[in-house]
Order: structure tokens, then C-alpha cells, then sequence
């Protein structure tokens, strides 16, 4: 039998309600066994001496330090009690079940499962059938109840490759109102920034999407858009530049999809000018139009000369380039349009049209006429 080391633990009637005579009764070579109660006033180390500890445990194996026993299917439980009827368990539920849950007894009658482990490595939170790795249950749902909230100056979440490689984050920085939510990437071997979230607008190369919903910001081409079942030679693949403050529309015409060459079918010129490479023209078919009547000679020839033809500049050209047009507040009604702050170019056209076919009527006429005349005086 091993000696017993019972300095510090005095035992008497009120420490240990057992009789020394059972308890030597109990006594095999290297064991203690006690088979009533135990009362100790100040500490207990096991494997591990001079502790502050009210229970100090330490085992170097790898089975561990507390190790907790049952012949039914359910045991192995350990736990907390609160007092007034709350009680805080670890419970392992057997091989039939597999699984080993925390628990909550708030009272005697109910018990709330608050985490479970299944055999399967499967954790389950708020749910005791976790059907993913860690499977996270929040009743209520989104905004009353987040299942998961990471708090830190600088909180990020991670993934990696099946190499290990690190290729994907979330970062909150500050308090998510200073800066916004930044999601980076790693497919090169440096995080780069790809998207930012703030007060409900989206970033994509900037971490200050203040201006728009959705706001793009790049030094040379934001924005592409590729057809997936189109030749990249035959307008398979398409960019918007912005250049010089300019906004271009670029069509590749190269097989290896780099925009060499390329074509810029539309120009956008920030003093409002458009530049068009080839036809521009205007949708006209008898299927898009109702109502349709004849614009009589009379009305063209009326709004023909309530047209007044004027020379201008645009306030926002710099450049201060001479136009010749009309002001699309003075024109006739019957070519203004409804707010008349624009103009369409075929409806000057048509009024043209039909006022000439006027004229060259009344010309027409008179030739008569001086015919008529010249034969009657021959």
C-alpha cells in the first residue's frame, strides 16, 4: 500500500462520515477507496502539488485529466449549480445517440440543450442536430437576433484552400461606422481588397462608397462585361474606361480578350458633347407608333418659319466651341418636346421635309403659270 500523505486534511466525524474500521476495510495496495463522504476544507492537487486551486488536476496523457464513468447510456455528467433550481451540465448521451451536450436545467421540469457534439465532429449550437461542422440557431432571425457576433478593434474571418493557403477574409475595422466591412482575397499570395460595405452602399476598389450604391473606383478600366456564348472578335467582350474624365465605350476585337485592338464605338464627354463612331440612328418602325396622321404642308410651312435658327456655346465646354441650332424653349410647339428643354433632330427634319415638298408645290405652280403666260404672249 502506497503511503497517505493526510498532513493537511485532518479527518474526523464532521470531514469524513465513514468508520476507520471500514474505511481500512477499503484499503488495496496504491488505492484509496472511500465509500461515504469526503470533506476537505482547504485544497486538492492531484499530479500537481502547491496549488491556489480549491482542485488542481494535472496529467500529462493524452486521455486527460478528469475522467467520468457510467454503466447506463447516459452519463459522464458534470456541471454547476447556480442555486434556485439553475444548474449548468455536461451530459454524454451514449454510443446509441452519440453525442455529448451542455445543458441549462432552469428548473426541475425543463432542460434547454445550449450546445451539442456529435460523434460525427459536428457542433451544434441553439440546435441539437447540427448538420454542418459548427450549425449555429438563433430563434427570431436577423436583426433582433444575430447567431454569430465577432467583437475586436480589427475582427476578421478567414478561409483557406485544402492546401492551407489563405484566401479569403472579413474585416471589421474600428466600430463599422469609421470604416466600413472589407471583404479582401489572396489568389495571388497578397490580400487585396475587393469589396467594402457602408451604411448600405457597396465599394468595389474603394473603402468609401459615399456617393453611389454601388460605386466602382479603378485607375484605368472599372468595369467589363463578357458574353459568355459570343465570340471574343464578335462584341463577345466589352469595357467602360474612364479616361481623362471621359467615358468610353470600348468593344475588343483581339482573340486573346486583351482590347488589342479595340474599337470605341461611344464616347461620353464630361462638358455633355457624345462622339459616335458610326451611324447614329433613331428606332422608327410603323410597330413602335400609334396614332399615326400626315403632317400637312400648311402646319410644316407654319412651324418652319417660327423656327430661328441661332449661334451658341455650351456653358459646361471649356473650350467654348461655336454651335448653330435652336433654343428648345422658343421653338414651335409642334417639335418641342414636353418639358422643352431638349430637341429631336427628325422632327426639324420632317418639319424641313414636308415644308420644302410645300414649296416645291406652290413652285411648281407658278412654273405653270409663267408657262401659260409666255405661250399666251408668243
Amino acid at each position: 500500500m502506497s503511503e497517505q500523505n493526510l498532513s493537511d486534511q485532518t479527518m474526523s466525524d464532521q470531514m469524513m462520515n465513514a468508520k476507520e474500521e471500514i474505511m481500512s476495510d477499503q484499503l488495496t495496495p496504491d488505492d484509496t477507496i472511500i465509500n461515504d463522504n469526503l470533506c476537505v476544507n482547504k485544497t486538492v492537487s492531484i499530479g500537481v502539488c502547491n496549488t491556489d486551486a480549491k482542485l488542481h488536476i494535472s496529467d500529462p496523457s493524452f486521455r486527460g485529466n478528469i475522467k467520468l464513468s457510467t454503466t447506463s447510456g447516459v452519463g459522464h455528467d458534470f456541471g454547476y449549480d447556480g442555486g434556485i433550481d439553475n444548474f449548468f451540465a455536461f451530459a454524454h448521451y451514449g454510443l446509441e445517440s452519440g453525442q455529448t451536450k451542455f445543458v441549462w436545467h432552469p428548473n426541475e421540469a425543463s432542460t434547454k440543450d445550449l450546445l451539442t457534439i456529435k460523434n460525427t465532429g459536428k457542433i451544434g449550437i441553439g440546435t441539437s442536430e447540427p448538420q454542418n461542422p459548427l450549425h449555429v440557431v438563433a430563434p427570431g432571425g436577423f436583426p433582433n437576433n444575430v447567431p454569430i457576433v465577432a467583437q475586436s478593434v480589427s475582427t476578421f474571418f478567414g478561409a483557406r484552400d485544402s492546401a492551407g493557403n489563405e484566401r479569403f477574409a472579413i474585416n471589421l475595422d474600428s466600430d463599422g461606422t469609421s470604416y466600413p466591412v472589407n471583404f479582401y482575397d489572396k489568389y495571388d499570395g497578397t490580400w487585396k481588397r475587393s469589396i467594402s460595405l457602408k451604411l448600405g452602399n457597396v465599394g468595389i476598389g474603394t473603402t468609401n462608397p459615399q456617393y453611389a450604391r454601388l460605386m466602382i473606383e479603378h485607375e484605368s478600366v472599372p468595369l467589363a462585361f463578357r458574353e459568355s456564348n459570343r465570340s471574343l472578335t464578335e462584341g463577345g467582350l466589352w469595357r467602360m474606361p474612364l479616361d481623362a474624365g471621359m467615358l468610353r465605350f470600348d468593344v475588343n476585337t483581339s482573340a486573346s480578350g486583351n482590347f488589342s485592338p479595340y474599337i470605341t464605338p461611344l464616347i461620353m464627354f464630361p462638358n455633355g458633347n457624345v462622339h459616335v463612331a458610326g451611324a447614329l440612328t433613331q428606332g422608327s418602325s410603323r410597330e413602335l407608333k400609334e396614332n399615326i396622321a400626315e403632317l400637312s404642308g400648311k402646319e410644316a410651312v407654319k412651324a418652319l418659319e417660327n423656327l430661328n435658327p441661332v449661334k451658341f456655346n455650351y456653358k459646361a465646354d471649356s473650350a467654348k466651341n461655336l454651335h448653330i441650332g435652336f433654343i428648345a424653349e422658343d421653338v414651335p410647339d409642334l417639335v418641342a418636346t414636353s418639358d422643352r428643354k431638349a430637341l429631336s433632330p427628325m422632327d426639324i427634319v420632317a418639319v424641313l421635309t414636308q415644308a420644302l415638298k410645300e414649296q416645291q408645290k406652290t413652285i411648281s405652280a407658278l412654273a405653270e403659270k409663267v408657262s401659260i403666260l409666255e405661250a399666251q404672249t408668243a
